[in-house]
């Protein structure tokens, strides 16, 4: 059954979900600029993909890092969340577009208010 769940070698897709994981860690112990680096190579693999939802997957964890960074960079977070959530309506993930749209609009109410 081990052997049935691994990704074959060559799986785009596994590549980028790795890079995603990687920069969640990276971003919870606090170096930034690595999580940064681990998504900036996911979305390379995104693009070179083309799919919404996979893209979709890596702006919200792009700005899952920039809400993490300072002041200026934080505020990137909010497009960031809104981009994520129009690739996830537009590839019909009705759940992601939801929550990383309320995402964007949270962080546009809190940067507004």
């Amino acid at each position: 059954a081990i052997e049935a769940a691994r990704p074959e070698p060559n799986n785009k897709a596994f590549l980028v979900e790795a890079h995603i994981v990687l920069a969640d860690a990276q971003r919870v112990v606090g170096n930034i600029d690595a999580a940064r680096g681990a998504l900036d190579r996911a979305m390379q693999i995104a693009e070179s993909i083309g799919t919404k939802a996979i893209l979709a997957q890596v702006f919200a964890a792009l700005a899952a890092t920039f809400h993490a960074g300072p002041g200026e960079t934080s505020a990137r977070a909010t497009e960031l969340f809104r981009e994520a959530g129009r690739l996830a309506s537009e590839a019909g993930d009705a759940e992601g577009a939801v929550r990383w749209t309320h995402l964007g609009r949270m962080r546009d109410a809190q940067h507004s208010g």
